[in-house]
């Protein structure tokens, strides 16, 4: 890690001398719980409240490099991962997510796929490609039209199967795909949009050709 990626990454922020300690203390309660699902390594420096050569950069608190690796592209989130298992649990607990939420940073990628080919990601920020682990499906779902959705840390595709309509997701947190369970009303070719992490779809067909006006929070 270059001093660049420090200056450019490092944000520094201070509580105003003049707030209400129990203001403060409502701020200490939030940021402690966006790294609830991040556990540091137990020794005796970090039960002390120091900084320790155990933590994720040696000499510096976990919850302030954790603000620096949440200001950086997502793209690189793998590339951390590999750096140690220190790392590679806080890449997968999806505390940098949850940072990156309350910090307002916001990157758009683009998820597109050919029929043959597995599943791609463009970081258009860095001009980067990535390679997505190819898709358990059956052959039926390769070739049938699908639709797709990314949804917080998660990237839909609806499709069909041989056994009828199928959902499958991947995870940035796991690197992989699942297949979830089918929605309670199952359908094609709707529309579709985000809230948060909550996926919205509207309209679509039944899998006898109907038209459906009913929408579904998934």
């Amino acid at each position: 890690m270059t001093a660049d990626f420090f200056q450019k990454n490092l944000h520094v922020r201070a509580y105003n001398h003049n707030n209400h300690s129990e203001n403060v203390g409502i701020g200490l309660l939030e940021r402690e719980s966006l790294y609830s699902d991040y556990e540091p390594m137990d020794t005796e420096e970090n039960r002390d409240g120091q900084a320790s050569e155990d933590s994720l950069i040696p000499g510096l608190y976990d919850d302030a490099a954790i603000d620096i690796f949440a200001w950086s592209c997502r793209s690189e989130y793998p590339n951390f991962a590999c750096l140690n298992k220190k790392f590679k649990a806080l890449i997968e607990s999806g505390c940098l997510y949850n940072v990156r939420r309350q910090l307002g940073v916001i990157e758009h990628w683009i998820y597109l796929a050919c029929i043959l080919m597995p599943w791609e990601a463009f970081d258009p920020a860095r001009q980067r490609w990535m390679r997505l682990p190819r898709m358990p499906c059956d052959e039926c779902f390769t070739y049938a039209d699908k639709e797709s959705l990314a949804v917080g840390t998660q990237l839909l595709v609806f499709g069909r199967e041989l056994s009828g309509f199928a959902v499958w997701m991947y995870s940035l947190l796991s690197h992989d795909w699942c297949r979830c369970p089918p929605m309670n009303l199952p359908r094609c070719l709707f529309g579709s949009s985000s809230l948060g992490e909550i996926a919205i779809v509207a309209g679509g067909s039944d899998k006898i050709g109907c038209i459906m006006t009913i929408s579904r929070a998934l």
